[in-house]
């Protein structure tokens, strides 16, 4: 017995955004307090919970990262909020980057910022309930975000090294990967080849050393792309399925208690039928849906 009712990027980086020249980033560890979060007036989203509340997921997408000014917590701008977010997401713990004429650091272990200029340090916070991945996404070193295309997943496209004039990287784009998703990538040093990225990464994801290529050509070497926020969506897709087992096991019940069960849950158990698809859904939005990232953003992990 189930519950009716229910339903189941142009490019446009922001212009103070794409000023910013560098950026860097390390392991980010959720400091807020649950009081902390709770002061959050917004997590409601689209559905509605056991609770009362609203949300298809267990998160708001529109929440933002937040500093303290003048004792208060207040909201980042869409800019510089974009950009902690996607730093925070790679699971580096410190990210570094020029903006409005400041440099700035972030520290994301120990959720502060730090304007390198004056010397000034705030506390910061992420979004109530933005977490990092349980291990870093890439090695230490410049990365930039890319768009998924609808045509993209399982291919291997190719972008313009933005630290290095006239150097191509081919991208491996995961074959999981979904049209809109944000996609983190290594790029080279200024000076360095590709090969040598190739090389880091490798050594990176194995673990261990791995001998240089042998002067492989740089159009022969594929750097491999990864989504941002794969690890809240399976989170988040759980959170669904486990709502929809729940259902389950009233089903043994009177069609009566399923109706009000259903009524109190507010279709959830539709809604956790495609939790995969509104997880990628808030996540996109979360980090910034309506801008199409073409490589252009340097953010350097360190």
């Amino acid at each position: 017995m189930g519950c009716g009712g229910s339903s189941a990027i142009h490019r446009s980086v922001q212009p103070e955004l794409a000023k910013a020249r560098s950026v860097s980033y390390a392991k980010a560890t959720d400091s807020s307090s649950a009081d902390e979060r709770n002061n959050r007036e917004k997590g409601k989203g689209n559905g509605k919970g056991k609770s009362g509340g609203k949300g298809r997921g267990k998160f708001n997408p529109k929440s933002k990262f937040q500093i303290t000014l003048s004792g208060e917590w207040k909201d980042y701008d869409d800019v510089e909020d974009m950009a902690l977010k996607r730093a925070f997401l790679v699971g580096q713990p410190n990210v570094r980057f020029t903006l409005r004429g400041q440099q700035y650091e972030y520290n994301f272990k120990d959720m502060k910022q730090i304007n390198e200029g004056s010397g000034k340090s705030r506390d910061i916070r992420p979004p109530h309930r933005m977490k990092p991945p349980a291990a870093p996404l890439l090695p230490l070193g410049p990365m930039v975000v890319i768009t998924v295309r609808q045509e993209s997943p399982g291919t291997t496209i190719t972008i313009s090294d933005p630290n290095n004039v006239g150097q191509e990287i081919r991208v491996r784009v995961p074959e999981n990967s979904k049209n809109g998703q944000k996609m983190v990538v290594p790029v080279p040093e200024l000076g360095e080849t590709v090969e040598q990225l190739h090389h880091k990464q490798q050594e990176w994801s194995t673990g261990t050393k791995v001998a240089p290529g042998g002067g492989a050509a740089a159009g022969s070497l594929v750097i491999s792309g990864v989504v941002l926020g794969d690890h809240l969506t399976k989170e988040t897709a759980a959170a669904g399925e486990g709502a929809e087992n729940a259902q389950a096991d009233v089903s043994d019940s009177t069609a009566g208690a399923v109706s009000s069960a259903c009524a109190r849950n507010g279709h959830a158990v539709d809604d956790a039928g495609e939790p995969l698809a509104g997880a990628r859904d808030d996540i996109r939005e979360w980090l910034g849906d309506a801008a199409e990232d073409e490589g252009d953003f340097v953010m350097n992990l360190f």
